[in-house]
């Protein structure tokens, strides 16, 4: 009954009022000249009669040295699954601190899921990746089981991360560096396969008022190679509280970390998994 009394200018109206409240941003590709491109843009001014700027969202500073745990139950009623996401913020974005995490994460994607999934048979995902979230250079870690409770799978990831510190100190992790950064800049050098990859690719400069990431996947890729060992395992004790950062010795340049915990309702584990296992 209520869609009934809606018509074509109320559309109109309330989409006009929406978009007064809504920032503007443009990006203009392909072989069009520079005319066109102006022509564009002022037929979208004429869309709003109220230029606003755009506000990014706020990013939560999480302070040095200090760790966070947000509790969740599942929404699904019968859902047995739970999740743990571990996030370590690293600081503010730089070229160095973006190339710094990438290269963690090539380093310990692998043995990660090796050790979690296929070993130990934690969960049915298990993951980490580098992040960037406005101007925020971060790492996270990612495991979903029906097997386990959140708590022992956060202590087995805390695990993992000071048994495999072992490793990127040995001296032969400098050849498994050359490989991994070898890895890395092939994938940043690759050339964009469409204008549409393109397009995305310069938007992101454009909508964080970032010129400097036009060109960053060529800049990083130029870069993997020269990367010290002695570079990445300062960030991996860094971003983990381990070695020199570590917390318990009063150290303050480790990375805040944020530990995110969702248990299912109709949740049931493991023996010696469970949240007292």
């Amino acid at each position: 009954a209520a869609l009934q009394s809606v018509d074509a200018v109320a559309c109109q109206r309330w989409l006009r009022n929406f978009l007064d409240g809504c920032s503007r941003s443009a990006l203009v590709g392909g072989n069009g000249a520079a005319d066109a491109a102006r022509s564009v843009d002022a037929s979208l001014r004429t869309v709003s009669t109220v230029a606003t700027a755009r506000t990014c969202g706020p990013v939560a500073r999480l302070p040095r040295c200090h760790a966070y745990h947000v509790d969740a139950a599942g929404e699904d009623a019968e859902g047995r699954a739970c999740a743990l996401e571990c996030y370590w913020q690293l600081g503010p974005d730089s070229p160095a601190s973006r190339l710094l995490a990438d290269l963690l994460e090539a380093v310990i994607d692998e043995p990660l899921y090796d050790q979690l999934r296929t070993k130990e048979q934690l969960g049915y995902s298990v993951s980490c990746g580098s992040r960037w979230t406005d101007g925020i250079v971060g790492f996270g870690i990612c495991v979903t089981s029906k097997e386990a409770h959140p708590d022992y799978v956060a202590g087995r990831v805390d695990a993992f991360l000071r048994e495999f510190r072992r490793e990127v100190m040995k001296p032969s992790f400098a050849e498994d560096l050359v490989e991994h950064g070898a890895a890395l800049a092939l994938r940043r050098g690759e050339k964009h396969r469409s204008p549409r990859e393109v397009a995305d690719h310069a938007w992101e400069g454009i909508y964080d008022g970032r010129p400097d990431l036009f060109d960053s996947h060529i800049v990083e890729a130029l870069a993997c190679g020269s990367v010290a060992p002695a570079a990445v395992r300062a960030a991996y004790d860094r971003m983990f509280g381990l070695g020199a950062c570590a917390p318990a010795d009063g150290a303050a340049c480790c990375a805040g970390k944020l530990v995110v915990r969702v248990v299912g309702r109709a949740a049931t584990f493991a023996e010696g998994r469970g949240p007292d296992g």
